[in-house]
């Protein structure tokens, strides 16, 4: 038996794939224009969440000074430490602000574990002119001061 010498021979492709269609094209362009379409959003989203959490990181900034300026103006300053300060309250309570980690707490005769600042990188106490001035360095780079009267 002969065999053909056309059918024998072999081809590099195969001859199965038909290619890409235009109903896939158009497909593809659908889905590629939905996408595009969307990305505004998206990107409109992240500026607004990035815009509420820097609003939020003030809004703290602001609460902490409220009732940091309260604790100063109840209390008597008993001592001053660049990383913190005592101060001792008219039933003779010592509040101690300190850095934690990376947080301000508030501890009273040593006990209790309040927040008053989170996410902190550095903090220093000082006093001048009759003014408690705090300087704070965030971890994300931002300084914060706020000097806080110390008279009674």
């Amino acid at each position: 038996m002969k065999t053909d010498p056309l059918r024998s021979q072999k081809h590099v492709y195969s001859n199965v794939n038909m290619g890409f269609t235009l109903i896939e094209v158009m497909i593809c362009l659908a889905v590629l224009t939905i996408i595009a379409s969307l990305m505004p959003l998206i990107f409109a989203n992240l500026y607004s969440v990035n815009k509420q959490v820097e609003e939020s990181a003030h809004e703290e900034w602001d609460m902490f000074s409220i009732q940091f300026r309260n604790e100063v103006k109840l209390h008597d300053i008993e001592r001053i430490e660049p990383k913190r300060l005592t101060l001792k309250s008219k039933e003779g309570d010592t509040i101690v602000f300190s850095l934690y980690g990376s947080l301000l707490r508030r501890q009273v005769n040593g006990k209790g574990h309040e927040v008053y600042l989170t996410a902190l990188k550095d903090l220093n106490f000082a006093l001048t002119h009759q003014m408690i001035v705090l300087e704070v360095n965030f971890l994300n780079g931002k300084k914060r001061e706020g000097r806080f009267g110390a008279y009674h």
